[in-house]
């Protein structure tokens, strides 16, 4: 059979068919892309704050603070008298301690008896690393050895410092006043010491840690140390004693105070024997480098004594033994106890 094209009527109905599909497609895709517009909405005014409550600010935790001008180390560091003004302030008053000034003095009231305030004080010096070296209840003093305070590259001290404190009977009855003044000294350049100028702030601040340890004392309830009578004498055979007319408990617990606030280092309290073992070092007069070059002694001298404490004829008796256990009458064994029977008065 044989194949005709299609006539010029035929295609035209295919054409405006093909039209029709194209615009209807066209006119499909711009409806899709339609979007609506914003005209004509209405926008509503922004969130009032109630009027009973207050406008937070936003922006003010987030806000950079500005900052000053850099500050050194030292300037941050209080200076002595700003110490003392600091201490003075955060000191929390105590019920029987108090600090009182006039002018550049200051001085503490205790409203204690003397004797209930001295071995409080003498706890407080020992505590803080001071060595008793007079301790004189007749005359109201107390005075430290020098405590070193620096020490230069070679491990030597530098700067030395001494306490002494006048404990005196206050002008109210019952009442007790407390002096505190400072000494230093330095070595200098060809090995020997001189005093400097005294630093009354850093007496004041002595001062206040004074009261504040008293006040953690509770001083009103502290208990006296009663004196005891006491002499120095020797034996039958010659040996020196000390005498004191107490029972033997108080001897033996106030001999262990005594040894304490003189410095001496307690190796054993032997109550079963009746003995203490005590010691204590002193500079030999060596420095550090002959000792280290060919000397064998020690730059210090370590001093042990053995106190014997017995009763006899209704009295306590104390006795310094040598290492072999026998009684040691050298002059430093005579010093010894007259320290002890300094710190029984």
């Amino acid at each position: 059979m044989q194949v005709t094209p299609f006539s010029r009527a035929a295609k035209t109905p295919l054409r405006v068919l093909f039209m029709l599909c194209v615009l209807f497609l066209l006119s499909a895709c711009g409806w899709l892309s339609n979007k609506p517009t914003t005209t004509g909405v209405n926008e509503l005014p922004p969130l009032e704050v109630p009027p009973d409550l207050v406008k937070p600010q936003g922006g003010a935790p987030l806000r950079v603070p500005e900052v000053t001008s850099a500050k050194t180390v030292t300037d941050c560091v209080p200076s002595a008298p700003e110490l003392a003004r600091i201490a003075q302030r955060v000191l929390p008053p105590q019920k029987d301690v108090r600090i009182v000034r006039d002018g550049r003095h200051r001085w503490l009231m205790v409203e204690v008896e003397p004797e209930q305030l001295w071995p409080l004080a003498r706890r407080f010096l020992s505590q803080h690393g001071y060595r008793i070296a007079v301790d004189q209840p007749g005359i109201a003093l107390i005075e430290t050895d020098w405590k070193p305070l620096e020490t230069d590259t070679d491990g030597k001290p530098a700067l030395a410092e001494r306490l002494r404190l006048r404990i005196e009977p206050g002008q109210v009855p019952g009442s007790t006043e407390v002096y505190i003044s400072e000494a230093l000294r330095e070595r200098t350049t060809d090995g020997g010491w001189e005093l400097r100028s005294p630093d009354e702030e850093r007496a004041a601040e002595i001062l206040y840690r004074l009261a504040r340890y008293l006040g953690n004392e509770d001083v009103g309830q502290a208990m006296p140390l009663k004196a005891l009578d006491s002499e120095i004498d020797r034996d039958g055979d010659g040996n020196i004693r000390l005498r004191i007319d107490a029972p033997w408990e108080a001897v033996w617990r106030r001999a262990g105070i005594a040894l304490d606030n003189l410095g001496y280092i307690i190796e054993d309290r032997d109550r079963a024997n009746r003995v203490y073992a005590i010691y204590t070092e002193l500079a030999s007069g060596k420095t550090d480098e002959e000792v280290k070059y060919g000397k064998p002694e020690s730059a210090t001298v370590r001093l042990a004594y053995t106190l014997k404490i017995t009763e006899a004829d209704q009295a306590t008796l104390i006795s310094v033994l040598d290492s072999a256990g026998n009684p040691d009458n050298s002059g430093p064994a005579r010093h010894l106890l007259t320290q002890i029977q300094s710190q029984l008065r």
